[in-house]
């Protein structure tokens, strides 16, 4: 739809750069023109890769976003004998039908990656764009699996990263120096680690069982969540909204949780992986049990070591295991895999190595050394910390270049304020 004598003014980069022009904005100057020195010149450097921000190395959307959307988790869940219109078939049914149920969709996440091999492995905005756990329910009832995690045929984690174009560019409602830099306030750790996909646990998938290592009388699954959508935690906030009768028979038992499903043994310490639980267990070693049929009410022992037969499938480690731990949360491969909860909001380990699938070919998380120089200065080695208003070292009043603050110091002591400064600087130009 379209009005007669709408217009609108398309400004342009160069206008937000140069002063005297209405658009000048010293907040647009400084994040164009800053070196890799923390230096403003006065004009544009003629080459593009002497820049902090350099077009070459980064999408202008990862300052120019001003949400991204991201989300967290899905339940996929096949139920039989469950007569329904089937899915982009229109006219046929169906009796195995599976619902869509999404868990967490958030606008307030930002984390940044590098993008695919066709763009340039440019930095990006990425997101949590995979994090499917399927169910499948057969004509008895029985749940042959639930909430487990999707791997592929060569050992690869379904849950995905990738990168991307938010669409929700904005010209003032972008992102601020300390959204990628550490904050001279020193607030913004958390955010920190977040932003590099180290994970926060803002979202751990627990599931409806997690696992209790019991010393001598072996451990228990014990059921912590509801079987239905939503999987709310027993007490939880989502709980008390979405099943208040049974929150407040929780309440009225003193939060005690009444369903488990347990195996003897001496189990010290366990961790569940898909569908196994890796246990250590002293002197017996490392043990893996079968963990599959945890929720089956087909079968009666429903831990197994060996589940169809003694030979070649009962898994051990025969030295001292005291205690089991992996830096991963997802299911890639044995060594780096065994989980406690799936930690969604996290795609690499303390390591910087990649946990998570990403999407897009030849796209990734940062580097080691890319992550450092968010908070390490290249040249000199040197920490340095940002604020986001544009703070300015003394300087005279025909100096050709500006310096904005940089440094490790939690708090600044500019001898005038911000707008005498910048007051001062624009005539400079003159």
């Amino acid at each position: 739809m379209s009005e007669e004598n709408k217009q609108w003014e398309i400004v342009q980069t160069l206008n937000t750069i140069t002063p005297g022009n209405a658009h000048f904005s010293l907040k647009s100057l400084r994040a164009k023109l800053m070196n890799k020195d923390g230096i403003v010149p006065s004009q544009m450097p003629e080459n593009d890769a002497l820049l902090a921000h350099a077009n070459s190395s980064m999408t202008c959307y990862s300052c120019h976003t001003s949400w991204t959307p991201t989300c967290f988790g899905c339940h996929l869940q096949m139920t039989a004998n469950a007569r329904k219109p089937m899915l982009h078939n229109e006219g046929l049914t169906t009796r195995n039908y599976t619902s869509y149920n999404f868990q967490v969709l958030r606008d307030d996440i930002f984390m940044l990656g590098v993008d695919g091999t066709v763009t340039g492995h440019r930095i990006a905005p990425a997101r949590s764009s995979c994090a499917v756990l399927v169910s499948s329910q057969n004509a008895s009832r029985e749940w042959l699996y639930y909430t487990q995690q999707t791997i592929s045929a060569p050992g690869f984690s379904g849950q995905a990263f990738s990168t991307f174009v938010p669409h929700t560019v904005r010209a003032r409602e972008t992102k601020q120096c300390s959204d990628c830099h550490v904050s001279a306030a020193n607030d913004n750790n958390a955010w920190m680690a977040q932003l590099l996909l180290q994970g926060t646990n803002l979202m751990n998938f627990l599931g409806r069982y997690v696992y209790v290592a019991t010393g001598n009388k072996g451990f228990e699954g014990v059921a912590v969540a509801e079987h239905d959508e939503p999987e709310a935690i027993f007490g939880s906030d989502l709980h008390r909204i979405a099943y208040p009768a049974n929150y407040k028979q929780f309440l009225a038992r003193n939060r005690e949780l009444t369903s488990a499903y347990e195996h003897t043994g001496n189990v010290l310490d366990i961790q569940a992986r898909g569908e196994y639980a890796y246990a250590a267990t002293g002197a017996g070693g490392l043990r893996v049990y079968d963990i599959a049929n945890i929720d089956n009410k087909g079968f009666s022992e429903r831990v197994t070591t060996a589940p169809f037969s003694p030979l070649g499938q009962r898994f051990f480690v025969p030295k001292n295991a005291q205690a089991i731990a992996s830096p991963s949360t997802l299911a890639i491969d044995p060594l780096r895999a065994i989980s406690k909860g799936i930690d969604r909001d996290r795609a690499v380990d303390e390591s910087g190595n990649q946990l998570a699938v990403f999407g897009r070919r030849g796209a990734r998380p940062l580097n080691r050394a890319e992550a450092l120089r968010l908070y390490i200065h290249s040249r000199t080695g040197e920490f340095y910390s940002v604020a986001d208003e544009p703070v300015e070292h003394p300087y005279s009043s025909t100096s050709s270049s500006i310096s904005f603050t940089s440094t490790s110091s939690t708090s600044f002591t500019p001898l005038t304020s911000f707008w005498s400064r910048a007051r001062d600087w624009l005539k400079s130009f003159r």
